[in-house]
């Protein structure tokens, strides 16, 4: 499990502490400030994100930019500026898909600790996968038995099986909106085609080994709930209506035909709760999409809450 930074003898005399958790993603940057108090619901102080594309072209050149490490450098110092206001006791700092690839990965945390004082931690596909799980299912403990996540990401996308209380099965795919945008859908011909085939194939690499009948599709990300929010037609983002949407395949499919025939332009003006993410969408969702279809998902129940929530559920279970 991750290495979280430890709880003081003061804290855990207390049962409760306040948090900020920062998710370094490949596409977005997102925050969250949470009172984290033993047996008692989280309260969420704060929520906020940002889209510097730490992760822009490293599929490629396995390197994180200079422009990509300014930009996520003042996101980080508004983040932890707005995490200092609202007296959060600790900061954890978390780098996912992006980081585990680049090859200056080392110089970017050394960089970050000097610049910010904080101390980023990279954590692997499989910890990712069991933070996500955590987060995601903890408000749907109550719908079933037996739950099957899909998070998808801008640098990976991982699926977890398992029960409310026990992973069975996970796997960290490098499938993601923003790797697989760059790669297959920028001036390539045929390459929607191609992307297609490709994620075929490594979710059809799962199909006989990773028992998800009889399972609930849960899906978390910033595809995922944006999707729901375009369902909604919300003129700003609400995850209090997001969370816990039911999306069905046919739904997804409609959006997806409304998405393609856009132009790019015509795309930011219709997200009009995330228009940042509208050169990437197409892509994330055609991974929903093969995924449901590989697996034969009616519906998917979406989830605001995942990695960050993972690592406040994580403290909560220490206090």
């Amino acid at each position: 499990m991750v290495r979280l930074v430890p709880i003081s003898q003061s804290e855990q005399a207390h049962h409760k502490m306040r948090v900020a958790v920062i998710d370094l993603g490949t596409n977005s940057v997102l925050l969250t400030v949470a009172q984290v108090q033993k047996n008692r619901a989280m309260k969420s102080l704060l929520e906020e994100k940002e889209t510097p594309r730490l992760g822009e072209n490293v599929d490629k050149t396995k390197k994180i930019s200079p422009a990509s490490i300014w930009r996520v450098l003042q996101t980080i110092q508004n983040f932890k500026k707005n995490a200092l206001r609202l007296k959060a006791e600790k900061i954890i700092l978390l780098g996912t898909a992006a980081l585990r690839e680049a090859k200056n990965t080392a110089h970017f945390k050394k960089y970050i600790l000097k610049k910010t004082g904080l101390k980023l931690e990279v954590i692997s596909g499989k910890e990712e996968a069991e933070l996500a799980y955590k987060g995601a299912t903890a408000d749907f403990k109550d719908k079933g038995k037996k739950f099957t996540l899909l998070d998808i990401g801008g640098g990976s996308t991982e699926v977890i099986v398992g029960t409310s209380n026990k992973i069975a099965k996970l796997k960290s795919l490098n499938l993601g909106s923003l790797r697989l945008t760059e790669r297959y859908l920028k001036n390539k011909k045929d390459g929607c085609s191609k992307m297609i085939k490709f994620i075929t194939l490594k979710f059809k690499s799962l199909k006989n080994n990773f028992g998800m009948q009889n399972s609930i599709l849960i899906g978390s990300g910033g595809t995922i709930t944006t999707l729901g929010a375009l369902s909604l037609d919300l003129k700003k983002y609400d995850r209090r209506k997001v969370h816990g949407l039911v999306l069905t395949k046919s739904k997804i499919n409609s959006l997806l035909y409304t998405l393609e025939n856009m132009s790019l332009a015509e795309r930011k003006r219709y997200l009009k709760v995330d228009p940042e993410r509208a050169d990437i969408i197409i892509g994330g969702t055609i991974i929903l999409k093969q995924f449901m279809e590989t697996f034969g998902f009616p519906d998917i129940l979406i989830s605001d809450k995942s990695l960050r929530w993972g690592v406040l559920e994580e403290l909560s279970s220490k206090l």
